[in-house]
């Protein structure tokens, strides 16, 4: 793989995380509600509880790490 491409690779990779940064909320209204009745994995829902243990609901905001 040439330089070039390698860079260019990078470009398209901070370009679809950018993307992906912009419907994170989109996506998230997506599946309010869903959890129970769709076919979601136990160690998705585990990830999904640990990492909402940060977000304190009263103030919106995340607890600093």
């Amino acid at each position: 793989m040439k330089f070039s491409e390698m860079k260019d690779a990078i470009a398209d990779a901070k370009n679809t995380m950018r993307h992906a940064e912009i419907v994170t909320e989109e996506m998230a209204g997506l599946i309010v509600g869903r959890l129970r009745s769709g076919k979601v994995s136990g160690n998705i829902l585990k990830a999904l509880k640990a990492e909402l243990q940060d977000f304190n609901a009263t103030t919106y905001l995340w607890k600093d790490k």
